[in-house]
């Protein structure tokens, strides 16, 4: 009976969506007050499957979360895709994080 049924599980995330959650979330960071005068970038690279924010502190580097977050859920992108790595210092006492999308299951959460 198990060897006639079988289900394939796929996980993906829409790359072209990722891109337009992006684009929106730099364009509220160019807009903000509390980001004027800081050096904050929001970089996505679509080979690697990560989005780096940079920053000049915490408290913005928090902002990011929220601002991309929304972003993301408003182009119906799972957050749980989402997979914040820890914050390391930069260049000019400044914040880099990267945020790398899982796409597809790996062996191990899919059994």
């Amino acid at each position: 009976m198990a060897s006639q049924f079988s289900f394939d599980v796929v996980s993906e995330v829409d790359q072209q969506e990722i891109d337009n959650a992006v684009n929106q979330a730099r364009k509220e960071v160019e807009q903000r007050y509390d980001f004027k005068g800081s050096s904050t970038t929001i970089d996505w690279n679509p080979k690697d499957w990560n989005i780096v924010l940079h920053t000049s502190d915490d408290m913005k580097l928090r902002a990011l979360h929220e601002i991309l977050n929304s972003k993301m859920i408003k182009r119906n992108v799972s957050l749980k895709s989402l997979d914040y790595q820890k914050a390391e210092e930069a260049t000019g006492s400044s914040l880099r994080q990267t945020v790398k999308i899982k796409h597809g299951l790996e062996s191990e959460q899919a059994k």
